[in-house]
């Protein structure tokens, strides 16, 4: 596998090489819609320190010193490492790639260098390079300055304590665990959520979706609440909605290049964050991964006006696992508990809140009723644009300097497909 690698073209089975987390991603890229993303492979890592595992492997292995001590040693020296001018020129014909946009192309100049480089977000995460288990992560976002500067932050921020101690106790060297860096078109999220194509509440029959206003970051507190709505998974009907209050919202702020708490107006807390039929085509997302992993998944989302992203999965191979995974979460925050798995304490409080919603529910079936009618044209649509596809990659065989024109083409065709089905 090359240093560097479109996400699209990435496997499940690639997993060793780009960890799982960019396995999964590369593998339902081709299903569903994905931010445009390249990835740097453990392969890319692994050049960055060739010429120093020795050093690298002797302060890993210092019988007589501290975790923390380990960590700091290791990151100076890493830091003290350059990347190779081959390498960032690489990166930057990658990155270049990732900036074109069909909208901002006005001549065939801005096919080889687009006028406005896009911001990007920086995904890391370091793994056991024999079973691709991740061991530590790391993310940086609004990124379009200073690109290599990050990559190599990134690669340095992933040596912390709780991985020094890992390595250490499992007997691992620097042979041993991969890095690879996912690096995003960044989208700016107006609602986030995660959808569950098993509901981990206990109903296999249906789909878990739970969302909220702004970034996913919303879902690393736990001094607020998602709404949650459960689909029927075989018609996609909605059977249960909770809308919750939610006081505030985390928005990407461009001064700080951050996402910060921002407070929702007291009018518009308990306005219903996702549309019926953008329930109705995440719950319809999550049911096409099932099918294709023959496994339960676990997916967050991002929408941008109208445009729903999906941008990390988790496969559940055993029915207790997703259960196990919350459990953990559970032990370091108690509310998140009540969250994800409410119990009976919490059930006059959800029964109140049903009560309260009932006039909006009788509104929400009227409007299924006209928008469920929309899916068998949204499947020929999809059939469609497969054909169209399959047509694309026959003339870029024949022609392979027909490939990036036909590329802007087929998405400027997919985008009007998905204006027409809105």
């Amino acid at each position: 596998m090359p240093k560097i690698i479109e996400l699209k073209k990435v496997r499940s089975e690639e997993h060793k090489e780009v960890g799982q987390k960019a396995a999964l991603l590369g593998e339902i890229s081709n299903l569903v819609p994905v931010p445009p993303s390249f990835v740097l492979t453990a392969k890319s890592f692994q050049r960055f320190i060739a010429n120093h595992r020795v050093k690298l492997n002797k302060i890993l292995n210092e019988p007589e010193v501290g975790y923390q001590e380990k960590a700091n040693q290791i990151q100076s020296l890493l830091r003290s490492f350059h990347i190779s001018d081959e390498f960032k020129s690489q990166v930057s014909e990658a990155y270049q790639k990732l900036s074109i946009d069909s909208s901002n192309i006005e001549s065939a100049f801005d096919l080889v260098k687009p006028k406005n480089l896009v911001k990007v977000v920086i995904r890391g995460t370091l793994f056991i390079r024999k079973g691709a288990e991740p061991l530590s992560s790391y993310s940086i976002k609004g990124i379009n300055k200073d690109l290599m500067q990050n990559i190599h932050d990134s690669w340095i921020e992933l040596f912390n304590y709780d991985t020094i101690e890992f390595m250490n106790a499992e007997g691992l060297d620097f042979d041993d665990v991969g890095i690879s860096l996912i690096i995003s078109k960044m989208i700016l999220a107006h609602k986030s959520g995660v959808v569950y194509s098993s509901n981990p509440q206990g109903d296999d029959n249906r789909i878990l979706v739970e969302a909220c206003w702004g970034t996913e970051d919303y879902f690393l507190k736990d001094d607020n609440e998602p709404d949650q709505h459960k689909l029927d998974k075989d018609d996609l009907e909605i059977a249960d909605s909770i809308i919750e209050e939610q006081n505030y919202a985390y928005i990407y702020d461009k001064e700080t290049k951050e996402n910060i708490k921002k407070s929702i107006p007291d009018t518009e807390r308990t306005i219903k964050v996702l549309k019926n039929k953008e329930l109705v085509r995440i719950g319809a997302m999550a049911r096409k991964l099932e099918k294709h992993f023959d496994a339960p998944v676990e997916v967050e989302f991002i929408i941008d006006k109208n445009k729903i992203y999906l941008i990390q999965i988790l496969v559940i191979t055993d029915q207790d696992e997703i259960f196990e995974f919350e459990q953990d979460q559970i032990s370091e925050q108690q509310e998140y508990q009540d969250k994800r798995y409410p119990g009976l304490d919490a059930a006059e409080e959800e029964l109140e809140k049903m009560q309260k919603n009932q006039v909006d529910q009788t509104v929400q079936s009227e409007e299924q009723t006209e928008e469920h009618t929309d899916l068998e044209a949204e499947d020929e649509l999809e059939e469609f644009e497969k054909e169209l596809k399959n047509l694309f990659d026959k003339y870029c065989t024949i022609n392979p300097e027909l490939s990036e024109i036909l590329d802007l083409l087929h998405k400027d065709i997919k985008d009007l497909l998905e204006e027409f089905s809105d």
